[in-house]
């Protein structure tokens, strides 16, 4: 099986999962996040904070039991810690 990036990652979210997955993904990204938060999140995104919530919960009991999702998601955790946000 091929190495998956964070590139091929997110097509395969788009393609192949349905909203609430990428919404999913995004959640726990936020939740790793000490200055993010679900509520900004939801306010931002039209989305209930406990749906998001309940969907990081999914998202995280489902990566322990699949690797390569684990592993997908924290290669899309690495790329993004990797950006520089220029504060202006």
């Amino acid at each position: 099986m091929p190495a998956v990036t964070s590139k091929t990652f997110c097509k395969r979210l788009k393609k192949n999962r349905t909203h609430s997955e990428p919404h999913a993904m995004i959640a726990l990204l936020v939740w790793h996040e000490e200055r993010l938060s679900l509520t900004d999140l939801g306010n931002r995104s039209g989305r209930d904070q406990s749906n998001l919530s309940q969907a990081v919960t999914r998202l995280r009991k489902r990566m322990e039991t699949n690797p390569s999702l684990a592993q997908a998601f924290d290669r899309v955790r690495q790329d993004l810690s990797r950006i520089h946000i220029s504060q202006a």
